[in-house]
């Protein structure tokens, strides 16, 4: 697995959030304090964000195109 490929992997909004609250968590396990909630909301909405600024996508899919006629 190259550079590029993790890169284009955390692309995908879902695995930026579980990334993100795995770390939360990490943090917990060291007895740093952490907001599990505040933090799941916070990183739902960045990502929402990005994914209509269209900076995030899924990397896997094709997408969807409404004036593509279906193969």
């Amino acid at each position: 697995m190259n550079f590029k490929n993790i890169l284009n992997k955390l692309k995908n909004p879902q695995i930026t959030i579980f990334l993100v609250l795995q770390v939360g968590m990490l943090l917990m396990q060291f007895g740093i304090d952490v907001n599990n909630e505040w933090l799941n909301n916070t990183m739902v909405i960045i990502c929402s964000i990005l994914v209509v600024l269209g900076i995030m996508n899924n990397p896997n899919t094709k997408g969807f195109h409404p004036l593509e006629e279906e193969k």
